[in-house]
């Protein structure tokens, strides 16, 4: 019932440029529908892409996001090689959603409906597809989430505990300033000096991530422990 409701919602999905994975069981293993995988612009495998799980409440254990990691590493697509980040994990109410996906097929509506106060039944009419926007916005719409700014700053702080704050922001931010585009990457596109550096003509040299601070880090997509290992190498310089 629930992938029928999912394959129906898809193209809704699609429409705002995300594509749809296959439910994880607890074995993580991530694949793409046929469908997102039909609907998949020309190009769009070669750029890094924000990417978001969505979780039943209750089931993100600490060790879940070592598994999300690993499968995204296995994705047949190039995605977290081409940069692309872990955008959040979101959780939800599996039994609303299953409550949903039933109440989509005209069957199970009609039944449902049938049991309701005659003066309510007009309310259901127009709530249940409210309900439904509304679900799939929770899921897939904007939210206050962590930026990878913020997300950074947590993990080299971590690694650096006896480092100022100010020092930590620089160095993380300058690692950020590398990754915009040349035109972005000017004297204003960061709060820091040290930042700001990045921003001259003149490209600065970078280190791959050592094998001793890939242990240190812990568990990372490749693009986000480059960046982190750029900051890192920057604190430790300062």
């Amino acid at each position: 019932m629930l992938e029928a409701w999912l394959r129906r919602i898809e193209p809704l999905l699609l429409v705002r440029h995300l594509l749809l994975a296959k439910p994880l069981g607890d074995d993580v293993f991530i694949e793409l529908t046929a469908q997102a995988q039909e609907a998949m612009p020309e190009g769009w495998r070669d750029a890094p892409r924000p990417i978001l799980i969505l979780a039943p409440a209750g089931r993100v254990r600490p060790e879940r996001r070592r598994e999300y990691l690993e499968a995204l590493s296995r994705l047949q697509l190039p995605l977290a090689s081409a940069g692309s980040e872990l955008w959040a994990i979101r959780e939800f109410d599996p039994d609303f959603v299953v409550a949903l996906a039933q109440l989509s097929d005209p069957v199970a509506r009609a039944a449902f409906r049938v049991g309701l106060d005659p003066s309510q039944t007009h309310l259901f009419d127009a709530q249940l597809p409210l309900a439904e926007v509304a679900l799939l916005d929770d899921l897939t719409g904007g939210r206050d989430e962590e930026s990878a700014l913020a997300l950074d700053l947590g993990a080299l702080s971590s690694l650096h505990p006896q480092a100022h704050p100010l020092a930590v922001f620089a160095a993380v931010e300058r690692a950020h300033n590398r990754r915009r585009g040349e035109k972005e990457r000017t004297q204003f596109s960061a709060r820091t000096i040290e930042a700001r550096i990045s921003a001259r003509g003149f490209p600065e040299p970078l280190h791959d991530v050592t094998p001793d601070f890939a242990a240190r880090a812990g568990d990372f997509l490749p693009a986000e422990l480059q960046r982190l290992f750029e900051a890192s190498e920057l604190l430790e310089k300062t």
